[in-house]
């Protein structure tokens, strides 16, 4: 005589609706019937199919003292924090890239801020609304490689803390979108971005947003005065 569960798997659909039907007239009045057709499906879908039959089948035979379902046993995976991202960058276009990058955690502390010496020009509008021009980004890449950097210097660090994360942002279509034309522009793999949970958030002043915000004020405040000097200026790449 075949096992319980061998019995299960043999089910068709037509017996497996009426098995669901058997379930729904044992319902008792005081439950309802969401909870109860939820605690049919834990049954027929239990990894123990065996305990799971025979819980079923005690139901049918007392029907007026509650069996109890067994639970699945699925493997417990880890909770991940949400991180919360904001990217500034040199425009809204195809060919655009990324100027800086702030990452926080669902605490609002500071995981990661990085400028990015990009390979574009600013487009006007970007500029007049983050401050940062190409003068005060190549000024402070040859000053200092810990405050700007290119994109494929900070790549690997940026893929370590994302990937497989749940990002959330305020446009999150926009600033992920962003991510893969900076990738792109350098050849770089977007794969990776593919086992991410990309979510949007409602408030735009977010703790990334607020924080990126305040430290682009500074690298702005600190190297734009020097930028006057055409003798510490690189010439900059033309929008290609």
């Amino acid at each position: 005589m075949p096992a319980l569960g061998d019995c299960r798997k043999s089910f068709s659909q037509a017996q497996k609706t009426i098995l669901r039907d058997i379930w729904e007239g044992l319902k008792p009045a005081e439950i309802s019937m969401l909870w109860w057709n939820n605690d049919f499906s834990r049954l027929m879908t239990s990894l123990d199919t065996d305990k799971a039959l025979k819980a079923l089948l005690r139901q049918i035979e007392r029907p007026g003292k509650l069996a109890q379902c067994p639970m699945s046993k699925k493997k417990k995976i880890q909770a991940k924090t949400h991180l919360v991202l904001n990217v500034e960058t040199t425009g809204q276009g195809p060919h655009d890239q990324m100027l800086q990058i702030t990452i926080t955690d669902h605490k609002e502390q500071l995981m990661l801020n990085r400028f990015c010496k990009p390979s574009v020009a600013i487009a006007e509008g970007a500029s007049n609304y983050h401050h940062m021009t190409k003068d005060v980004l190549q000024y402070g890449a040859s000053m200092d490689n810990n405050k700007v950097s290119t994109w494929p210097e900070i790549y690997p660090e940026i893929v370590s803390l994302l990937e497989g994360r749940t990002i959330r942002a305020y446009r999150v279509d926009f600033d992920s979108y962003m991510i893969k034309s900076s990738c792109r522009a350098f050849n770089l793999d977007t794969a990776w971005m593919e086992t991410c949970q990309w979510e949007d958030m409602k408030l735009f002043l977010n703790s990334a947003t607020c924080i990126g915000g305040e430290l682009a004020g500074k690298l702005v405040a600190e190297y734009e005065k020097t930028t006057d000097e055409p003798v510490q200026v690189i010439p900059f790449p033309a929008h290609r």
